[in-house]
């Protein structure tokens, strides 16, 4: 049996060629800024991509805010548990009145996922954000 001489590039090429076939899907990394009204809610949408994919949210403003993350489509009963100020198994991740948080969730495979930004404040708050996951 004759073995045939191997590049020192091969090996490596073809293991970077399975990891980004295997591995790799489409990557989220956006910053923004969202303007908050008092007792406002404000909503940014997740794309659904066809695996499951860990989602992490940091977000920072000069006065409180609230943060939740939730599955698209369950805004209603989110909703109804945040006025009530209860705990809610479509509630994915939460911060609560602070002025910087850090989440990190699961978005189920095929599913769009929500932020829902919001506040107390009496006035305007700009929350500085990213996403990434």
């Amino acid at each position: 049996m004759k073995l045939l001489p191997v590049s020192a590039f091969a090996i490596p090429t073809t293991l970077f060629c399975l990891v980004c076939i295997c591995g790799c899907g489409p990557r989220l990394a956006s910053t923004q800024s969202i303007d908050i009204s008092p007792n406002d809610v404000r909503t940014i949408l997740i794309d659904a991509i066809s695996r499951e994919q860990t989602v992490t949210v940091e977000a920072s403003a000069a006065s409180a805010f609230s943060v939740h993350a939730h599955i698209a489509g369950d805004e209603s009963a989110v909703d109804l548990a945040v006025m009530r100020g209860e705990d809610s198994p479509k509630i994915l991740a939460k911060s609560i009145e602070q002025t910087s948080a850090k989440l990190e969730f699961v978005v189920p495979a095929e599913k769009e996922g929500a932020i829902r930004f919001s506040t107390i404040a009496t006035e305007d708050v700009t929350v500085e954000f990213t996403i990434s996951n």
